[in-house]
């Protein structure tokens, strides 16, 4: 699984204009989606914070194998126990 990581540069002023947002719903945006007529459409998107994907996996019952953070994303791979 990946998932994009709020604390990308491209996402700063975002950021701190969120700082008052609890944080636990700090990641929930709407972002611009590019349409193929040159147009776009916010959509809503979750971006993750540091530790927040492990927490959820573990949460979720799953066993998390590995966790990393590359190219502004955090990635994890993940497996059902039993």
């Amino acid at each position: 699984m990946s998932v994009w990581a709020l604390d990308q540069p491209r996402f700063e002023g975002l950021l701190r204009e969120r700082q008052s947002v609890p944080v636990e719903s700090r990641g929930d945006v709407e972002i611009p989606w590019p349409l193929p007529d040159g147009t776009s459409v916010p959509r809503y998107y979750h971006l993750f914070q540091a530790g927040e994907l492990e927490r959820m996996i573990i949460e979720s019952g799953l066993r998390g194998e590995t966790f990393f953070e590359s190219s502004g994303n955090y990635f994890a791979e993940a497996s059902r126990l039993g």
